[in-house]
C-alpha cells in the first residue's frame, strides 16, 4: 500500500491518460494512446463492444470468463454473431458457487514507528530523504520519468490511508461497479460483469507495474548512499561494541575498589568527621566574630562615629558572605587562621541582617541630621554675615535704573553666591557616608526644613508676647497691638530684616541645592550612575517648586502683618511711605527673580496701601494748604537757596533730564532716614523793611515776587511729583489729587483775596490793597507755569490725557485777568473820587499857581500803584495789563468832567488857566509811566478846544501867544 501523502500527491495532480505503458501487457487488451484510463477511452465497460465499422476483436490470453463471452468491439455493443448465437446460456449467480474471502489482519502503524526510527536517522544522513521523508508532507513528484508514467495515472482510491478492499464501496470503485456474474435486474442502473471484464484487471495490474517501476527507480538513486550509510552504521557498531569492553573493565575496577573501601571505610569516616569538625569550628568563631563586630557596630553608632560604624558594617557584611577586606577568604581570629565561610543563607543571622538594616537606618538618620544641621547652620550664618545694606542697595539697583533713575553707588556682589569652599567639603564627607550606609538622599526632610527656616525668619522680627501661658488668641491680640505701636521707623527696620532673611535664605537655598548636586555628581566614578543619582536628586529636591513654595508662604504671612498695618501704613508721612513702598517693591521683584511667582496677592495689598495713601495725602496736602493760606498776610516773601533748589528740582523733573537725585534718595532704603538728604520745612520768614526788595523766583526768563502762600502750594506740587516720580505705576491716581490740590489753591486764593476772605480768615487783614492783589497775580502766575510745564511732562513722557492741566492753565490766567481788572477798578473808583473833588473847586475865584489838591492826590495814588506794581510785577504786565486800562480810564472821566466845567457860564479865564495847569502837573508827573501815551495831549486838547470855542478868536490868539511866550 502507498502512504497518505503519495496518495494526496497523485490525487491533486492531473491525468496524464496518453501514457504507454512500459512493461508486457496481454495481448488480448489493446490500449491505444490517449484511451488507458477507466472513463477516458473510447471502449465501454459494460462488456459490449463499440459499434461500427472500425470495431477490432480482442485477442490474446484472456480470463476463462473472457471466452465465455462474445468478442468485445470498441464501440462496447455486442458482436452480431453473438447476438444471433443462443446455443451458449451464459451461468448465472446460482450457477457459480460462493467464494469465501480471507480476513485481512489489520496491523497498526506504531508498530513500524520503531523500524522508521532505528533506519530513518542512517537514511537521512546518507541523504535519501529529507526532513519530511517519514511524513506526509513531501508530495510525489507527478512528472514523468524517462523509464515509465508517473504516478498521476493511478487512480487517487489506492493511495488513501483508509483503503480496505473489503469495503464496500471501495471494492465498487476499484471493481468500478461491476458483477461477478451480470444480473438481469429491472430497476436500477445496469452494473458490468465482473468475470468477463479483463479491462479492469489488465489496468490494475498496469497500476502495480507503475508503482514497481517507481520504487526501483528511487532505489537504483538511493543505493549508492545507502550502501555508505550501511558501511558507518557498521563502524558504529564496532565503537560500541569497544565501548562496551571498557565497561566492562571498568566495573570490574570499580568492584574492586568497592571491597577496598568496605574494609577501609571507618577510617575515611573519622577523617570527614574531623574535617566537619573543623569546619564547625571555623563557622563557630566566623559567628562570635560577626556578634562581637555587630556589637562593636552598635557602640559605634551610638558613639556618634559614624564613618568608623559604616565601616564596620561594610567589613562585616563581607564576613558574613565569607569574604575579607583584603582578597582572599581566609583571616586570623583569636590566634588562628581559619577559613572563611559564606553563612549569608544560615537562618541563625536572618536577625543579624535585620539589625544590620536598622544600624544603617540609624546611621542615615545620624548622617541627615548632621547635613540638616550642617545646612540650617549655613542659612543662619549667612543671614547673620550678610550686609543688608548691600542686599538693598543690590535690589534698588535692580528697579531704579530700568526705571530711568539711577544710583551712583556700583552695584554689590551676590554675597550669597560666596563661602562655599569649606560647605562643599562638608557635605562631601557627609553625602559619601549616606552613600555608604547605602541610604537615600535627604529631599523630604530638607524641604520641610527650609520652608520652617522661612517661617522662623519671620517670626524672629516680630514683636510678639513671650508669656507662655498666654493663649493662642492672646498672642495674636498682643502681636496686632504691638504691630500698630511701632513708630515708622522700627517698624520699617522690623520689615528689612524680614524682607532679607527671606530673600537671602532662598538665595542660599538655591546655591545649597546646586552644590549637593555637584557633590551628588562626584560621589560615584561611574559617570553614568552619577549623572542618573543627580537627575534623580534634582527631580527629587525640585528647587523651583520648592522656591515657589516658601515664597507663596512667606508672602502670605507677611501679608497678615501688612493688613494689621494698613492705617498706619496709609498715614505715613510722605519720605516714610516712599521709603516703604521702595522696600516692597524691592521685595516682591528678589521673590519674582528667585521663585517666577509675580506675587499678585502682595501686590494688590500694596496697591491698596498706596490708593488709600495717595488719598490721604491729598486731603492732607490740602488741609495744610488751606491752613497756610489762611494764616498768610500776604507779604512778599523771600525766595530762599532751599525754595530755588526745589524749583529747579520740580523743572528738571519735568524737562528732558528725568527726576532730580534727590528725589531718588527717598528710594534708597539703606539710607537711614534723615541722612538721606530730606529736606527741612520751609523757615518761617520776615516781611523785613516795607520797601527791601526781596528774592525773585525765576522760571526762565521769567521772575515772581511770590506770597508765602504761592511756595507753600509749590511745595506741595513738588510732594505729588516726588509720589509720580517714586511710584509711576501710580500715576493717574497721583496725577488726579495734584489736580485737585492745584484747584483747591486757586478756590482759596479767590476766596482770601478777591472775595475779600482774608479779613475773616486767620490773617485778619483789615483791607485787601493792591499789592495784595498783586502779590495773588503772582502767585497765581507763578503757579500757572508750574502747571503747564507738568503737562507738557505728562503729555511727553507719560502719555496721559493732561486736559485737566490744560483747564487748570486757563482758570489761572482767567483769575489773573480778574485780578488786574480789579486793579484796574480800583484806580477807576479813585479817579471818580478825585472827580467829583474836581467839580467841587470854585473856579471863578481860583487864582491858585499850583495843581489843585485832586490832581495832586490822583497824580500819588497813581504813582504809588505804578511804584508797588512795578516791584511785584513784571513791568510788562503792569503797564500791559494795568496802567494801559487806568490811563485810559483816566481820559475818558477827566475829559468828560473838563467839558462839563469849561462849558459851565460861570468858568472865568483864571479857572481855565487853572484847570490848564492841572492838565501839565497830571502830564509831567505821570507822563514817564509805561501806558500813559497821549494821555495829557488829550486833556489838553480837550480844555484848550473848549476854551477856543467859548472865548472866541481874540482868546484863542491871547491864548496861543501866551503859550508861545511859555514855549
Amino acid at each position: 500500500m502507498l502512504n497518505s501523502g503519495a496518495q494526496q500527491s497523485v490525487g491533486s495532480l492531473p491525468r496524464r491518460p496518453d501514457l504507454p505503458f512500459q512493461r508486457y501487457r496481454p495481448q488480448s487488451v489493446d490500449f491505444p494512446q490517449g484511451q488507458g484510463l477507466v472513463g477516458s477511452s473510447g471502449y465501454s465497460l459494460d462488456g459490449l463492444p463499440e459499434s461500427g465499422p472500425n470495431a477490432v476483436l480482442e485477442t490474446g490470453r484472456n480470463a476463462i470468463s473472457t471466452l465465455l463471452q462474445p468478442p468485445i468491439v470498441r464501440t462496447g455493443r455486442l458482436h452480431a454473431a453473438a447476438l444471433t448465437s443462443s446455443a451458449y446460456k451464459p451461468p448465472t449467480t446460482f450457477d457459480i458457487p460462493p467464494v469465501t474471502l480471507a480476513n485481512i489482519a489489520q496491523v497498526d502503524a506504531a508498530e513500524f514507528k520503531p523500524y522508521l526510527d532505528r533506519i530513518g536517522e542512517f537514511y537521512k544522513s546518507a541523504g535519501i530523504l529529507d526532513d519530511d521523508s517519514l511524513g506526509p508532507k513531501k508530495p510525489l513528484s507527478a512528472t514523468r520519468t524517462s523509464s515509465g508514467p508517473a504516478l498521476t495515472s493511478i487512480p487517487t482510491v489506492f493511495f488513501n490511508s483508509d483503503f480496505h478492499l473489503e469495503n464496500p464501496r471501495i471494492f465498487d470503485v476499484v471493481t468500478e461497479r461491476s458483477e461477478l456474474v451480470p444480473a438481469h435486474a429491472t430497476g436500477g442502473a445496469p452494473r458490468k460483469a465482473l468475470a468477463t471484464n479483463a479491462i479492469i484487471q489488465e489496468k490494475i495490474s498496469w497500476y502495480v507495474d507503475t508503482v514497481e517501476m517507481h520504487l526501483i527507480a528511487s532505489i537504483s538513486l538511493a543505493s549508492a548512499s545507502f550502501s555508505d550509510t550501511l558501511g558507518s552504521l557498521h563502524d558504529i557498531h564496532l565503537e560500541v561494541a569497544d565501548s562496551v569492553g571498557r565497561i566492562k573493565a571498568l566495573r570490574d575496577k570499580l568492584h574492586v575498589l568497592d571491597g577496598e573501601i568496605a574494609i577501609h571505610g571507618d577510617m575515611i569516616q573519622k577523617r570527614q568527621r574531623l574535617r566537619n569538625l573543623h569546619l564547625l569550628q571555623n563557622c563557630i568563631l566566623q559567628l562570635k566574630h560577626i556578634v562581637d563586630g555587630l556589637a562593636a557596630c552598635e557602640s559605634l553608632v551610638y558613639n556618634g562615629d559614624l564613618d568608623k560604624a559604616v565601616d564596620s558594617i561594610t567589613s562585616l557584611e563581607k564576613h558574613v558572605s565569607g569574604e575579607t577586606s583584603s582578597s582572599g577568604t581566609s583571616c586570623s581570629m583569636e590566634g588562628q587562621t581559619i577559613q572563611l565561610g559564606d553563612l549569608s543563607s544560615a537562618a541563625a543571622l536572618q536577625g543579624v541582617y535585620e539589625d544590620l538594616a536598622t544600624l544603617r537606618l540609624r546611621i542615615g538618620k545620624a548622617y541627615e541630621t548632621r547635613c540638616l544641621g550642617l545646612l540650617l547652620g549655613d542659612l543662619r550664618r549667612h543671614f547673620e554675615a550678610v550686609s543688608i545694606q548691600e542686599v538693598l542697595r543690590r535690589w534698588t539697583g535692580a528697579f531704579v535704573l530700568p526705571r530711568g533713575g539711577y544710583t551712583q553707588e556700583a552695584p554689590a556682589l551676590a554675597s550669597y553666591l560666596g563661602s562655599t569652599g569649606g560647605l562643599r567639603s562638608e557635605l562631601h564627607e557627609i553625602l559619601y557616608g549616606l552613600h555608604r550606609a547605602k541610604q537615600p538622599m535627604i529631599v523630604t526632610t530638607y524641604r520641610e526644613a527650609v520652608l520652617k527656616e522661612i517661617r522662623d525668619v519671620i517670626q524672629r522680627p516680630l514683636p510678639s508676647a513671650d508669656d507662655k501661658d498666654l493663649t493662642r488668641q492672646q498672642k495674636s491680640s498682643i502681636l496686632a497691638r504691638n504691630l500698630r505701636a511701632l513708630e515708622p521707623g522700627n517698624a520699617e527696620a522690623m520689615f528689612t530684616q524680614i524682607y532679607v532673611g527671606i530673600t537671602e535664605t532662598l538665595r542660599r537655598v538655591s546655591t545649597q541645592v546646586k552644590l549637593l548636586l555637584e557633590v551628588t555628581s562626584l560621589i560615584h566614578h561611574d559617570s553614568s550612575i552619577a549623572a542618573r543619582q543627580t537627575q534623580e536628586l534634582h527631580k527629587a529636591i525640585d528647587l523651583p517648586s520648592l522656591l515657589a513654595e516658601a515664597v507663596d508662604a512667606a508672602q502670605n504671612r507677611i501679608l497678615k502683618v501688612l493688613e494689621v498695618r494698613s492705617d498706619q501704613t496709609t498715614h505715613l508721612p510722605r519720605t516714610w511711605f516712599l521709603r516703604y513702598f521702595s522696600l516692597n517693591l524691592g521685595f516682591v521683584s528678589e521673590c519674582e527673580a528667585i521663585s517666577g511667582r509675580s506675587g499678585t496677592a502682595f501686590k494688590t495689598v500694596v496697591n491698596k496701601h498706596i490708593k488709600q495713601f495717595n488719598q490721604q495725602y491729598g486731603e492732607t496736602e490740602i488741609q495744610t494748604l488751606t491752613q497756610g493760606m489762611e494764616s498768610d498776610q500776604w507779604e512778599a516773601r523771600d525766595f530762599t537757596e532751599n525754595d530755588t533748589a526745589e524749583l529747579n528740582r520740580i523743572l528738571s523733573f519735568c524737562s528732558t533730564t528725568g527726576p532730580p537725585p534727590e528725589w531718588s534718595d527717598g528710594l534708597k532704603v539703606w539710607i537711614p532716614c534723615g541722612s538721606n538728604g530730606d529736606h527741612p520745612e520751609p523757615q518761617s520768614r520776615s516781611s523785613g523793611s516795607k520797601f527791601k526788595t526781596k528774592t525773585k523766583a525765576c522760571i526762565g526768563e521769567q521772575e515772581f515776587v511770590l506770597p508765602g502762600s504761592a511756595i507753600l502750594c509749590m511745595n506741595g506740587l513738588s510732594s505729588f511729583l516726588q509720589l509720580i516720580s517714586g511710584i509711576p505705576s501710580m500715576t493717574p491716581e497721583i496725577s488726579a489729587s495734584l489736580v485737585s490740590y492745584l484747584r483747591h489753591f486757586l478756590a482759596c486764593c479767590t476766596r482770601l483775596v478777591l472775595d475779600a476772605g482774608a479779613r475773616e480768615s486767620a490773617a485778619k487783614l483789615k483791607n485787601i490793597t493792591s499789592k495784595h492783589l498783586a502779590l495773588a497775580s503772582q502767585g497765581l502766575g507763578f503757579i500757572a507755569t508750574l502747571t503747564s510745564n507738568v503737562g507738557d511732562y505728562f503729555r511727553h513722557k507719560t502719555g496721559l490725557r493732561v486736559v485737566a492741566f490744560d483747564e487748570l492753565k486757563g482758570l489761572y490766567q482767567e483769575h489773573q485777568n480778574r485780578i488786574h481788572d480789579k486793579l484796574v477798578d480800583i484806580m477807576s473808583r479813585l479817579a471818580a473820587s478825585r472827580v467829583r473833588a474836581l467839580k467841587d473847586v470854585d473856579w471863578e475865584n481860583d487864582g491858585q499857581k499850583e495843581a489843585h489838591p485832586y490832581m495832586a492826590e490822583l497824580v500819588k495814588d497813581t504813582t504809588s500803584l505804578y511804584r508797588i506794581l512795578t516791584k511785584l510785577m513784571p513791568k510788562e504786565q503792569v503797564v500791559g495789563m494795568v496802567m494801559m486800562p487806568v490811563f485810559l480810564n483816566y481820559k475818558a472821566q477827566l475829559g468828560q468832567a473838563f467839558q462839563e466845567i469849561i462849558v459851565c457860564p460861570s468858568m472865568t479865564e483864571v479857572g481855565r488857566d487853572s484847570l490848564l495847569l492841572d492838565v501839565q502837573y497830571f502830564e509831567s508827573n505821570l507822563g514817564r509811566i509805561g501806558g500813559f501815551d497821549d494821555a495829557g495831549e488829550d486833556l489838553t486838547a480837550i480844555v484848550k478846544t473848549q476854551c477856543f470855542k467859548i472865548a472866541g478868536p481874540s482868546a484863542a490868539a491871547k491864548t496861543e501867544r501866551g503859550d508861545t511866550e511859555e514855549s
